[in-house]
């Protein structure tokens, strides 16, 4: 069921990470999963510090 509502509402890895951790405790299985995942994109090689449009417009603006 988890499998599916991940391929069909794309939901990320760390919105996953925290369904499953949720699941886990509900079932009151001992809490073995990481704390926190990073959302990379897809292909990425430079990790999950990538300038966003947004925030690249703001500093740019402001100087």
């Amino acid at each position: 069921m988890l499998a599916f509502y991940k391929q069909e509402l794309c939901i990320a890895p760390s919105a996953m990470l925290g369904t499953m951790k949720k699941l886990q405790s509900s079932l009151g299985m001992p809490d073995i999963l990481p704390t926190y995942a990073v959302d990379v994109p897809e292909g990425s090689v430079t990790g999950s510090s990538e300038v966003t449009s947004f925030v690249h417009r703001a500093f740019t603006a402001a100087r």
